[in-house]
């Protein structure tokens, strides 16, 4: 038992075994559909961001057929963008409002990209 206990890559994260295989599904099936997506869509995510590795933002920036794309890299910044220090959280809202802006027509923003 102290053995087990002691055994660093043991998980103690409580996960079922049924729940990994469940999500290892649907980790497939989105990867099957990532390059079926045609719409638009904008990824930020944190350099440094520990729950979600930021190959994945490439691997959709590469599969996805679509034309309108964007991806922006915050160095040094987590997983929860809209909490970090000010000058990110900032950035960050200022992105989201200027991508849907130039995509929505709104006044004064410019064509998309």
């Amino acid at each position: 038992v102290d053995l087990y206990n002691s055994d660093p890559l043991n998980c103690r994260a409580g996960l079922k075994v049924c729940f990994v295989i469940q999500l290892l599904n649907a980790v497939a099936r989105v990867e099957r559909a990532l390059p079926k997506l045609t719409l638009p869509f904008l990824l930020l995510q944190g350099s440094a961001d520990g729950l979600c590795d930021s190959k994945g933002a490439y691997l959709l920036m590469e599969s996805a057929k679509s034309q309108d794309k964007t991806l922006k890299i915050y160095e040094g910044a987590y997983h929860v963008l809209h909490k970090e220090l000010p000058e990110v959280t900032n950035s960050v809202f200022h992105e989201i409002n200027l991508w849907v802006s130039q995509r929505t027509g709104a006044a004064g923003t410019g064509s998309p990209p």
